[in-house]
């Protein structure tokens, strides 16, 4: 082990510092090369799917690596001349060489830690890994590790990992905001509106003085104006369950009701809704601005990287539109509250008010969209975002799998290997407590394995262990179709890597889908037809994305997760969230397992679902509300339509069926609305919907009135109990095509795509399964059994 660390120290040789990369952004359509796109999917149902798969070694292969060095004179501070970071590529032989060195002991993400620590160890905050596959498998990748023992505030590791995604991806977020503003903001000037960047302007001072007031980080600090001392953010799940008050043992948690309500800045104090109180100075409530300090710092960070690689200032993007950006989810409320004018009456009004006084401003009227406001031709939970859903079976004790497991997954992958997640946690935070990185920790780790038999013999009532599969797909316009796949490894994150589907310049998912080392968390997003809703959003609160990272990041279970979600609600972003704990899973546990949070303005409500998903096998989500409160509150129809819709009679109708990943991939993709009673001949009507597609005349042989669109199911994700064990996941890019035709800009109806602007997609979407593993590694040792 020490000749290849040694070996790397001495050969690993560096190319000129990277700041600032170049881009061919001509093309307002990437051609996809036929040669390299071999396709997996468009399988009927019954055929087995099989996935492209991407084990460590191709993902070396495939793209580069770069050391994240702070490049300031001083330390950790910008001099705003020159960029703080710099990314300095790493040669693919030696990280090879070192990946094949290190074996199974060490995972290549802790020797590579190590390595670059040694060789720069007054300059080196982590290291990246960045492929540009997307015109190969239909998604960028990003991965991101800091270095828990790189001696540098964790405000400046959150910074460095931003600016390097900033730096990587910046022609394609500048695409990918081109695209929303162009098509969102079409006949209104082609941006928002000046309302709503003042309420983001209030919304972001608001949040960066309750992080200074909570923990001392200046808004200088958090962009690298002022240097920075202080010890770093992050804990093992036991502490952080000690900093909770518990034991770490599941609890009985009744259904909690989180009741939203303007802050005040200066008391800095707030209800959390289950009977506690925070206050500025109280430990718990650093913690908590801690982590939003370091999700602000890191998009600090991603702005700076953005500036640094962007020469061309015809492409460049201002703090605002970056801001803006990473809020695209919250703006589906927003852009109601604070619409820009139509050209027409711009253009009237500019001419009315020229030389004469401008009259006090008024609220802008109120501009409601389908599933916003309003009703569409579509009805309730239509043209909203996503398909989701849980299946759960018991295991056979006496068996090495499921006791179906001759049904088991027929994906072609000789990478899973059977894990039952009971070795150890991966990751930075954990590559302390392993001592990794020349940190012993041996005695903690055992004192961590007496702790779990104690909570097993402590009777929590448990039964055998689960197998389980989650699957999510997102529904959104097409021009959206860019994505990337991303890993952040950061040594504040409680329960390991979070790891991200998303898209270029989001630091967030907007699917949403992200997995930890315990944790799936999904959501679909909930209409709003209640108007009068729309009168609790105000700037004094925490967007959707910012406070989904707090609670990727800082929570060590479900209750956390809904805990840390819950604060400070924007009613931005409208969503049911599902959080499922697949330790508890794996441990028999019968509470604590799934927790469920639906949001609107002014309100969440949120319970520990885990015995209606056990109760019933599994837990669907397709956009009509869970609790009678929020579906009554937010307005949809009388009597519930929540058993009834289409999508939940499709979702009861199939589930029975799914006893493999194959199985399940075919659900997600799953769109016959000409043969499918339930989808009473409309191509929305679908666990995958295509709105671009002709609805089927009715009986009587009359067209239906049924506006087509480019927006639709754009993506699959799935991850089952042996592929989250590897840290893997299988994804596809694209329209269904499984029972439908292959969507393709160039020959898709002008009526749906004419106008629309997509620079940056590929012409033809016809991406197959990918089995998306992580350079990080696999989570636990694999080979052990689950628990009788």
């Amino acid at each position: 082990m020490v000749t290849a660390f040694a070996l790397l120290s001495l050969s690993l040789l560096l190319a000129p510092a990277v700041t600032c990369l170049s881009f061919d952004s001509s093309r307002d359509t990437i051609k996809k090369p036929r040669a390299d796109a071999q396709r997996f999917g468009g399988h009927s149902r019954g055929q087995s799917q099989r996935a492209k798969l991407h084990p460590q070694d191709l993902l070396i292969g495939r793209g580069n690596f770069f050391a994240i060095n702070v490049a300031s004179s001083v330390a950790g501070v910008s001099n705003g001349a020159a960029p703080e970071f710099e990314l300095l590529p790493l040669q693919p032989r030696e990280v090879a060489l070192l990946a094949s060195s290190s074996g199974a002991a060490v995972p290549l993400a802790d020797a590579l830690s190590r390595s670059l620590r040694e060789r720069y160890p007054e300059s080196n905050t982590g290291w990246a890994y960045y492929a540009d596959t997307y015109t190969e498998d239909g998604w960028y990748r990003l991965e991101i590790r800091t270095d828990q023992d790189a001696p540098f505030p964790d405000v400046v590791k959150a910074r460095a990992a931003g600016f390097v995604e900033g730096n990587l991806q910046a022609p394609h977020m500048y695409r990918f905001w081109s695209n929303y503003r162009k098509n969102q903001y079409a006949g209104r000037g082609e941006e928002p509106s000046k309302e709503l960047l003042t309420f983001l302007d209030e919304q972001y001072a608001w949040m960066t003085k309750r992080v200074e007031a909570a923990t001392g980080w200046s808004l200088a600090h958090l962009r690298g104006q002022l240097p920075l001392s202080i010890a770093g953010f992050g804990s093992s799940r036991r502490a952080r369950a000690a900093a909770n008050g518990d034991d770490g043992q599941a609890q009985d948690v009744e259904p909690g009701v989180h009741r939203w309500r303007p802050q005040d800045d200066d008391a800095g104090s707030s209800s959390d809704g289950g009977g506690s109180s925070t206050s500025a100075g109280g430990d718990w409530d650093r913690r908590y601005w801690s982590l939003v300090g370091l999700v602000a710092a890191q998009f600090e960070g991603l702005a700076a990287g953005f500036w640094a690689s962007t020469p061309d200032p015809a492409r460049n993007m201002t703090w605002h539109e970056l801001y803006t950006l990473n809020a695209v989810g919250d703006l589906y409320e927003l852009n109601v509250l604070f619409p820009p004018p139509n050209a027409t009456a711009a253009a009237a009004d500019a001419a009315h008010t020229v030389g004469a006084e401008q009259p006090q401003q008024e609220a802008p009227e109120r501009h409601y969209t389908p599933g916003h406001g309003e009703v569409g031709e579509y009805g309730y939970g239509e043209l909203l975002d996503c398909s989701a859903i849980i299946k759960v079976a018991d295991f056979d004790p006496d068996l090495e799998g499921p006791a179906d497991s001759a049904a088991r997954s027929t994906v072609d992958d000789p990478t899973a290997v059977g894990a039952r997640l009971l070795g150890r946690r991966g990751g930075a935070a954990g590559a302390r407590r392993r001592g990794l990185l020349g940190v012993e920790a041996e005695q903690e780790e055992e004192e961590e394995e007496e702790e779990e038999e104690e909570e097993l013999g402590a009777g929590v009532r448990h039964r055998r262990g689960r197998d389980f599969w989650a699957a999510h797909n997102t529904w959104r316009s097409y021009y959206d179709m860019v994505r990337t796949w991303k890993v952040y490894d950061f040594p504040w994150s409680v329960t390991g890597p979070v790891v991200v589907s998303s898209s270029p310049g989001l630091l967030h998912s907007k699917d949403d889908w992200y997995t930890t080392d315990n944790l799936v968390v999904m959501e679909t997003t909930n209409g709003i037809y209640n108007k009068s809703l729309y009168d609790a959003i105000q700037p004094r609160s925490l967007l959707m994305w910012q406070r989904a990272q707090v609670a990727n990041f800082g929570a060590a279970g479900g209750a956390d997760w809904v805990d840390l979600f819950a604060r400070h609600n924007s009613g931005t972003y409208n969503n049911q969230w599902m959080v499922l704990d697949v330790e508890l899973l794996q441990r028999g546990h019968e509470r604590e397992v799934l927790w469920v949070l639906e949001q609107l303005p002014g309100l969440t409500v949120s319970a520990d679902a885990s015995k209606v998903l056990l109760a019933q096998g599994y837990w669907a989500s397709y956009n009509v509300p869970y609790f009678p409160e929020i579906y009554n509150l937010t307005a949809y129809p009388q009597p519930s339509i929540y058993h009834t819709c289409p999508r939940a009679r499709i979702f009861k109708r199939e589930q029975s069926r799914v006893a493999s990943t194959s199985d399940l991939m075919a659900l997600m993709r799953l769109n016959r609305y000409t043969e499918d009673p339930e989808s009473l001949g409309l191509p929305n009507n679908a666990i995958a919907a295509r709105y671009d597609l002709p609805a089927r005349a009715d009986p009587s042989g009359a067209p239906r009135n049924y506006t087509r669109r480019a927006y639709g199911a754009v993506d699959a994700k799935i991850v089952d109990l042996d592929s989250f064990s590897e840290r893997r996941t299988y994804v596809i890019n694209g329209p269904t095509d499984d029972d439908q035709p292959i969507f393709r800009w160039s020959t898709a109806d002008a009526a749906v795509a004419g106008g629309v602007h997509h620079e940056g997609c590929v012409d033809e979407f016809n991406f197959g399964w990918q089995s998306y593993a992580s350079v990080m590694g696999p989570i636990y040792r694999s080979g052990s059994k689950p628990e009788a």
